[in-house]
């Protein structure tokens, strides 16, 4: 349709959009940043470009949310309910009445894991098992094979991410005399985990090695090609790769 409304192939433009990957609902991963349209014209530079950004430039102030962001939210709610189980008892003195009996401390504390361990993997499974439905009976939406795996591996991770808080808000809340005292320290142990450590190593990993942003590599690219329209096709010619000079055929 483009070849007809044309009339010399130079003014041709097509705009290329990569199939979105039906996971992506699940974990966006870095589909935003790569971007998923290309355009190929003989005036354009050939490169991948962003097309998410909503059309209302006050809705770009809120980040968008996937079920990986859902589970992580999950998590302070694990928190809040867990780490107060046990010093709640405590200070409610219904925990002396029950080692009077010949429960253990090791019975007791995985009881109490077990529990929040069930109510976890029935919620998990109830935020995946949503999509999972709605994706399969769309019929415009292609899964490949690997679709049903990706999901059940990323509903392991999120199972073993939310395992972690529930043993340690139970740790801390068997360590605190109170539950507010155990729920105020989950919580900044939780936020240290999940928002100051990534932003550390992150700082620390772009001190160690320095990569260009998108603001240096665009300037990079207007200078070349100022300078292969200064020089022609004398750029081409004096920046093409070369073999080594041990090197012959």
């Amino acid at each position: 349709e483009k070849l007809k409304n044309v009339q010399v192939y130079s003014e041709l433009e097509v705009a290329l959009f990569v199939t979105p990957n039906p996971l992506s609902i699940f974990s966006k991963g870095i589909d935003d940043m790569v971007g998923n349209k290309a355009v190929v014209s003989a005036t354009h530079y050939p490169g991948i470009e962003s097309t998410s950004q909503k059309a209302n430039p006050f809705l770009n102030l809120f980040a968008d949310i996937d079920i990986v962001g859902v589970v992580k939210l999950f998590s302070i709610f694990i928190i809040l309910m867990a780490a107060g189980s046990i010093a709640g008892e405590r200070e409610g003195k219904t925990l002396q009445m029950i080692f009077v009996t010949n429960v253990k401390r090791v019975e007791f504390f995985l009881s109490k894991y077990l529990a929040f361990t069930v109510v976890v993997l029935c919620s998990a499974v109830t935020i995946f098992i949503i999509p999972v439905l709605m994706i399969i009976t769309d019929h415009q939406i292609t899964t490949g094979i690997a679709f049903i795996p990706g999901v059940v591996m990323l509903l392991f991770t999120s199972l073993m991410y939310l395992s972690v808080f529930i043993l340690l808000s139970l740790f801390v809340s068997a360590k605190m005399a109170t539950a507010a005292q155990s729920v105020l320290t989950t919580l900044f142990i939780w936020l240290g985990i999940v928002y100051i450590y990534p932003q550390i190593t992150t700082t620390l990993s772009k001190s160690i090695y320095k990569s260009p942003s998108k603001i240096e590599l665009d300037s990079r690219i207007k200078r070349i090609d100022f300078e292969l329209k200064s020089s022609g096709g004398n750029y081409m010619l004096k920046n093409q790769p070369r073999l080594p000079s041990n090197m012959s055929f």
